[in-house]
């Protein structure tokens, strides 16, 4: 007989989740166009790289919420054991993301 219960969510930490992740990106977004108006402002080399370290952890956010989204589909017939691991290629591509951004800057 298969299990058609929800896993339990006991021991999962507060805080973690899509609204954790949708916060951060708030707030990267509001420091990324902070740091770009202000690179503006004073032609600051590194405040233009402040900024874009900021875009790029913005963009980081985009790919983590990707990952929360497409890892809490019900599984199927073709997943018997569900969509679980897939928040961890996104979470590489986010970071794979990260490194390309930084080192375009450079």
């Amino acid at each position: 007989m298969a299990e058609t219960a929800a896993p339990d969510t006991k021991g999962k930490p507060k805080g973690s989740g899509a609204g954790t992740i949708l916060m951060a990106f708030g707030a990267n977004l509001l420091v990324a166009a902070a740091k770009s108006v202000a690179a503006g402002l004073t032609c600051s080399e590194s405040m233009t790289a402040e900024a874009a370290h900021s875009w790029a952890d913005t963009g980081n956010q985009i790919f983590l919420m990707i990952a929360d989204k497409r890892s809490k589909r019900k599984r199927d017939a073709a997943h018997p054991l569900g969509y679980g691991r897939e928040a961890y290629v996104w979470s590489m591509f986010a970071a794979f993301g990260l490194f390309t951004a930084g080192g375009g800057v450079c």
